[in-house]
């Protein structure tokens, strides 16, 4: 998890530990959240992962986990795919359900 690290796409790709307790927020723009997104982590305990900020819960860590190993199948050269797939189908998850 490297503090340089500043979109949703970036923390997508890299590395994510598996961990419910954590989860990424980011900003949606237009309503949605976009792969160039500001994004950070924050802990699942605290109102808004511990910050007042613009940012939403996007998913769990533990669930990112998932979903990726799901879709890649530990194969990193889908990692890219998967990740600009993943904020479209959270996108189109939070649209069905009038978020």
């Amino acid at each position: 998890m490297s503090a340089n690290k500043s979109t949703l796409i970036e923390y997508l790709t890299d590395s994510v530990s598996y961990d419910s307790s954590w989860a990424i927020y980011a900003e949606r723009v237009e309503g949605k959240w976009k792969p160039e997104s500001f994004a950070r982590f924050g802990q699942c305990i605290y109102e808004n992962g511990g910050l007042m900020d613009d940012c939403e819960l996007f998913r769990t860590n533990e669930s990112i986990v998932n979903a990726r190993e799901a879709y890649t199948e530990g194969d990193d050269e889908f990692i890219q795919e998967w990740a600009e797939h993943y904020i479209e189908e959270m996108n189109e998850a939070y649209h069905r359900l009038g978020l």
